[in-house]
């Protein structure tokens, strides 16, 4: 009679629980597939009544949605074998028509010789997780693609150890950019370290960077640097951050081809200032509004220091009458019309005296075509133009001599005509005189 009693009371709390729980609990004979006890929240979760249950053996085959039909005669078939996986996760398609993702525990139940009599079961709707799982895989793939679309590499990181050293940080993954980079295959990276890839990453600086974003979470940038072993010499930048999950991600480009490019003009930055400094003839680089940067050399000329001069526009010391001669002269150069011009000019000295210039100047332009400077140089002819203006001198006095001379000569000239037409005219005479003295003697 206990017994019994214990026993009544454990089966009303066993029903008391089920009946309660928002799983399904149920059991079913094998392998007649009757139904003897689902739980009343089956009505929610299938929308049919345990007493359907009870009703209709094997109804859970009525609710497999078609994508699980091979799976459910497969465990079907090895569950009458007497084999039962732990758990199955399948899909339905409730009374309603709506589509469920159910997660079944299951128990086979034998008799004392063994044979399988039932199977008894959890059901637990994951309808919830699926989907967010689902959407959560969506949107990595779509993240996936947007990184596998950047330019740039993207390495992901899991971090062992203290993070000290290039070994302790593990490849999870690599873009398409970051395989191209390295010239290799995802199985050729996945599950190495950042020392297998970079052997000389511990000497580079990078790896202190790393762990500080690791440790604090904060991301970081370290600017272009060459790395260089047997196989690579490139300049990196990259950019670090945190993952919520612990992991690091390294977003890094080969700037190789634009450091080089820097590197090519500040040497020729720096050879362009040699020579524009060293010059022995003023040199000028003039933005288009007039503001100067000058050399010694034409600090000189003018009576300038440099620091004088570069506080000045080309108009300050440019005779004001000539000024709008030189903007016709130059604009031009600006429209692109012609490559260069050359001009004389006058400029004034600090003291008030004019100095004469053979000018030259090509225009500087940027990557789209918009006028940027004007690069000027400057040859002092004032020497030159005072030997011109003598010459010019010189000239006029010959001119005005030579004028003079002529006008005597053609004075003389006349005269000797007039004497010589005397004479003839006296030839003539005594000719006459002697052809009539003749027949006066006959």
């Amino acid at each position: 009679m206990k017994i019994s009693d214990e026993l009544k009371k454990s089966e009303s709390l066993f029903r008391l629980l089920a009946e309660n729980s928002k799983d399904i609990i149920y059991r079913m004979s094998i392998p007649d597939a009757i139904y003897e006890y689902v739980s009343p929240v089956a009505s929610e979760i299938f929308g049919y009544t345990p007493e359907e249950f009870y009703k209709t053996p094997l109804l859970i085959q009525k609710l497999i949605h078609p994508d699980w039909v091979e799976y459910f005669k497969n465990e079907w078939k090895n569950l009458l074998d007497g084999h039962v996986a732990p758990f199955y996760e399948y899909q339905i398609i409730d009374n309603s028509g709506k589509i469920r993702w159910l997660n079944q525990r299951n128990t086979l139940v034998r008799d004392e010789k063994g044979k399988s009599i039932a199977i008894e079961g959890v059901v637990t709707d994951i309808t919830e997780r699926k989907n967010s799982e689902e959407a959560k895989k969506e949107s990595e793939e779509r993240l996936r693609e947007l990184v596998d679309t950047i330019n740039s590499g993207v390495a992901i990181y899991k971090v062992i150890n203290d993070g000290k050293t290039g070994k302790d940080y593990i490849i999870q993954d690599f873009n398409k950019c970051a395989l191209e980079l390295e010239g290799l295959k995802k199985e050729d990276v996945i599950g190495k370290s950042l020392f297998d890839l970079r052997p000389n990453i511990d000497e580079y600086g990078l790896i202190s960077i790393f762990r500080k974003v690791w440790e604090t979470g904060e991301p970081a940038f370290y600017p272009a640097k060459i790395y260089a072993d047997d196989n690579y010499s490139n300049y990196y930048e990259n950019r670090i951050f945190k993952m919520p999950n612990g992991e690091i991600t390294a977003i890094y480009d080969d700037v190789s081809e634009k450091e080089n490019i820097l590197a090519e003009v500040k040497e020729s930055e720096a050879k362009f200032k040699t020579v524009f400094e060293s010059a022995n003839i003023g040199k000028s680089v003039t933005r288009i509004g007039g503001k100067m940067s000058a050399n010694k050399a034409f600090a000189d000329m003018l009576g300038y220091t440099t620091d004088e001069l570069n506080n000045k526009t080309w108009q300050e010391i440019t005779p004001e009458e000539e000024i709008g001669r030189i903007q016709n002269i130059v604009t031009p150069l600006i429209k692109g019309d012609v490559n260069s011009v050359r001009f004389e000019k006058r400029y004034i000295h600090k003291d008030g005296h004019f100095v004469w210039a053979d000018v030259s100047i090509v225009l500087q332009i940027d990557s789209v075509g918009t006028p940027q400077y004007f690069i000027t140089s400057v040859v002092n002819i004032t020497d030159k133009k005072k030997v011109e203006k003598e010459l010019e001198e010189h000239r006029h006095n010959l001119e005005e001599l030579v004028a003079e001379r002529t006008k005597e000569l053609k004075e003389k000239n006349l005269d000797l005509e007039r004497l010589n037409k005397l004479f003839v005219n006296r030839e003539f005479r005594i000719k006459e005189l002697r052809d009539e003295l003749k027949r006066y003697q006959k």
